[in-house]
Order: C-alpha cells, then structure tokens, then sequence
C-alpha cells in the first residue's frame, strides 16, 4: 500500500510539474508575440523625429536639412494630440538645425511661444499641411557671400483648409557652419 501511496503522489506530482511546465511554455509564446509585435510595430513620425539623434547624425546636405525641417513642421501642425512636452521636444530638435544668428535672435522660450502660437493658429482655421515639395538637388543655388557657403532653395508646402487646397511656397537660406549646413531664415514667396 506504501508503494501505491508513493507512486501516487509521484504521479500527482509529476502531472503537476507538467502542468506548470506548459503554463510557462504557453506564457513565453504570449510574451515573445507581444515583443514581436511592439518590434514590428510601425513607429509614428513623431516618435521618429524625437529619436532622431542631430548631434551624432546630422543631415549633410541642404535638402536635407529643411526636409527634416519640413517633417518637423508637418508633424507638429497636422497632430492636435501632440502633447506640449513632445511640441517643447519637437521645438528644440528644429533648434537644431537652426543657425548661430537665427538662435541668438530667437530665444528657446520664445521661439516655443511663436511655434505654439503658429500651431493654434492652424488648428483654429482647420489648415493642415497635406504634403510638401523641395527643390530638386539640380536646383539649389549654391552661391559665397564674404566667404561664407550660402545655399537657397525652396519648398511648396500644400494646405487643405475647409474650403480650399492652398499651396505655400517658402525660401530658405542656409549658411555652412561648422561643416553643417544651417538654417538662417526663411520667407514667403510668391506661387
């Protein structure tokens, strides 16, 4: 009977182990589907441009440069649910391709003002940025002023308000500095 007893419990025992072994088993399969599936996830723009490191990989050409910009700028307008840390974040990457002057012009706490400001500006009049266009490489002019590299180009921004599809052609200036190339300014122009 001792024999029936012991082998009895081996047997519970063992179904127990079993048991536990396939819950474990069954648990890792659910675990690594969730991480595959964050992996595969595709991330939104904006949790691209926050991850983009400027300091280590800057862009190298003027296009480049402002199309990063442009991505800034769309992410920031067309995205209502975009929190006021992630616009101040967004903010300070665009700071970063921004010129010596332009900085110094422009401190950090106001630049974020006018950036919020231009944002609610654009939500107000339901204007979304649809899409925009840069100058073909064949197209930047490059040019010196008093031995600086200078570079201008242009960029059609396309709008949807309520009752139309405006397009907005801006002019950026670029200087080199430092080997980056810089972001100066920027204006309106005419279509």
């Amino acid at each position: 009977m001792n024999v029936k007893k012991t082998s009895g419990l081996v047997a519970v025992v063992l179904m127990v182990v079993l048991c536990l072994f396939y819950y474990n088993h069954l648990t890792n399969k659910t675990q690594e589907r969730n991480e595959k599936a964050k992996e595969n996830r595709k991330k939104t723009e904006l949790e691209l441009l926050l991850e983009e490191d400027l300091d280590m990989n800057y862009p190298s050409e003027p296009r480049a440069v402002v199309k990063f910009y442009c991505r800034i700028v769309k992410c920031a307008y067309n995205d209502d649910e975009c929190s006021e840390k992630n616009l101040e974040k967004l903010n300070k990457q665009m700071r970063k391709l921004f010129s010596a002057d332009l900085i110094n012009n422009n401190t950090e706490e106001e630049q974020f003002k006018d950036f919020k400001k231009e944002i609610k500006d654009y939500q107000k009049n339901s204007k979304i940025i649809m899409s925009y266009t840069l100058s073909e490489l064949s197209q930047v002019q490059f040019y010196d002023i008093e031995g600086e590299e200078m570079a201008r180009l242009n960029v059609v921004f396309s709008l949807k308000t309520k009752k139309s599809y405006p397009k907005l052609t801006e002019q950026f200036i670029l200087r080199k500095e430092n080997d980056q190339w810089k972001i100066v300014g920027w204006t309106k122009t005419t279509n």
